[in-house]
């Protein structure tokens, strides 16, 4: 009798009639496995290098689905864990490719590390289904609250996982980050940050199964769930309400603008009069004088800087090298140059190596600098227990040269400009500083826009390239700030506030360069909601948990 219920109730599942009649026990099993790898395969393909966003809004159906369901419990989560595994193979599966673009003195490195990655991943959607599950059938909450809450709370929990073991962001696989495409739906970023787009995006995929799950029982759901439906459908064209407004008001809005020359070029060339002449010849006939010329990421090789800024017209003299080639370069454009360098400090009496953005002015040279703050994991930095000798012996995946310090936080740059009065204020960022949420939101008060220095390994997918830009896209949109971005074997472009792209150009088949892209960036110092609350979505969603879960507890005493 008991068997015999456990496959009715698996039975119901399935939308069509003739398949509810050759359904069998067995075949109900093999469903609760399948609906979730079923689900991680369609959201994977949500991301890049698919970049297939709106198979999000119904990718998770399947996985949603099998959360009200109240047999095969084994092999429900063995369902989940499955999903993990594929989600993040297939997620992920873009490192892979790094050992065949970059050397490396332990071949395979990345390999290892996609599988590290991908096993160590193996709880979140479990983690989710039972939250989602102890939600819904114990504490009542609808479907459609329950697993966006769970969803949420899982997303955080492996950001401070991430943190705690390897020290830095690692926000790849991030579901609001798959709507980067969907331009009124990404407007609310700057209300709850992409942990909003996330849990309205898992709203949906649950009022689906909902009423896919009704239609089936040939039941109308209960007053809750109706409550929960409804909910949904507003907020989801409340959302694109809203964002189609703050489209509309962006693309008449007048701003005040910046000129900028973005120059995706690997090495600047070691000679001032030459640099200066090819640019001169990128620049010819264009009719267009930058305020500023933005390089890429390690444009220059290591520069020595002061301790101190130049305060003197006059050449120093402890400047030489390429501290006189770009001040050169800077007089001979007469704009100032933002370049990608390395710089070294002297702290206890060791050295530290830092990935530097350098301001230079055409009078002073060098007048300030802005240090990475987000370094890539096990490429420029590595956490402590990675140089264990036993953990070095099973999974090679550090090298040598990881030795880079990180900053605490953005550098701002203050520019002049031709067309408007005082000095401009320019965040700058620099590649996987994209990453991290936090900084961009804390230099936003001081910034009237952001460069970013990008410099991005041209795996044969262009996962990486695509990915760091969906994360600029994100930043824009949540501080409401234009984005320069110069990127070296990725996209060139500039952001506008909204996270449209206005100009973009991109790398040559073949090489890491493109020619001069000129573009004017718009200046705003209007805030945002999410910058000034921050991740309010987060602690909520939490604090759902806890009371769902300890008033249900109260309840069953």
């Amino acid at each position: 009798m008991a068997d015999h219920s456990r496959a009715i109730e698996a039975k119901a599942l399935l939308p069509w009639p003739r398949w509810r009649a050759a359904l069998t026990v067995p075949g109900s099993a093999i469903l609760m496995v399948a609906f979730p790898v079923l689900a991680a395969v369609l959201t994977a393909y949500a991301f890049p290098p698919q970049n297939l966003g709106w198979i999000a809004w119904v990718g998770l159906v399947p996985f949603c689905l099998v959360i009200p369901n109240s047999s095969w419990t084994f092999e429900r989560y063995l369902g989940a864990i499955l999903a993990s595994l594929a989600f993040y193979a297939i997620g992920l599966s873009f490192i892979d490719t790094f050992d065949q673009v970059l050397s490396s003195a332990s071949p395979g490195r990345f390999r290892q590390l996609w599988l590290a990655a991908t096993t160590l991943g193996i709880w979140v959607w479990p983690m989710t289904l039972l939250l989602s599950r102890r939600l819904h059938l114990r504490c009542g909450f609808p479907l459609t609250a329950s697993f966006p809450i769970a969803w949420v709370v899982v997303e955080h929990a492996r950001h401070w996982f991430c943190l705690l073991l390897v020290g830095n962001e690692c926000p790849w696989l991030h579901l609001g980050y798959s709507q980067v495409e969907f331009g009124p739906v990404l407007q609310i970023a700057a209300i709850g940050g992409m942990d909003l787009v996330s849990f309205l995006i898992c709203s949906v995929n649950a009022a689906i199964a909902v009423a896919i799950l009704a239609l089936h029982k040939q039941e109308w759901p209960g007053r809750c769930e109706r409550a929960g439906l409804a909910l949904t459908a507003l907020s989801f064209l409340a959302a694109v309400s809203y964002g189609s407004h703050q489209l509309a008001l962006e693309a008449q809005a007048p701003s005040a603008v910046f000129r900028v020359a973005l120059v995706p070029r690997a090495r600047m060339i070691a000679h001032a009069g030459s640099e200066a002449h090819m640019l001169d010849r990128d620049l010819e006939g264009r009719g267009f004088r930058p305020d500023l010329l933005l390089y890429g990421e390690n444009t220059v090789e290591s520069l020595p800087i002061p301790s101190t800024p130049s305060t003197s017209v006059e050449p120093r003299s402890d400047e030489g090298g390429w501290g006189a080639i770009l001040r050169d370069v800077a007089r001979k454009m007469g704009a100032h140059l933002v370049v990608g360098a390395t710089r070294v400090s002297n702290s206890g009496g060791s050295d530290r190596r830092h990935v530097c953005a350098v301001l230079v002015s055409p009078e002073m040279g060098v007048v300030a600098w802005s240090d990475k703050s987000a370094l890539v994991p096990f490429a420029e930095s590595s956490p402590a227990w990675a140089d264990h000798p036993w953990v070095r012996a099973f999974l090679p995946v550090t090298e040598k040269n990881d030795d880079f310090t990180p900053s605490g936080r953005m550098g701002t740059f203050a520019t002049p400009a031709q067309d408007l009065l005082g000095e401009v204020r320019l965040g700058a960022a620099i590649c996987y500083d994209v990453s991290s949420v936090g900084t961009f939101r804390a230099a936003a008060p001081q910034s009237d826009a952001f460069l970013v220095l990008g410099n991005e390994p041209v795996d044969p997918r262009r996962c990486t390239p695509s990915w760091l830009l969906n994360m600029t896209r994100c930043r824009a949109v949540e501080t409401h700030r234009a984005i320069a971005r110069t990127s070296i074997g990725g996209t060139t472009c500039v952001i506008n506030p909204d996270g449209g792209i206005m100009a973009a150009s991109f790398p040559k088949l073949g090489t890491f360069e493109d020619s001069i892209l000129l573009a004017t960036l718009p200046l705003s110092n209007i805030g945002t909601p999410y910058g000034l609350m921050g991740d309010w979505l987060v602690p909520l969603c939490w604090s759902s948990v806890a009371i769902g879960l300890l008033w249900s507890h109260r309840t069953r005493k």
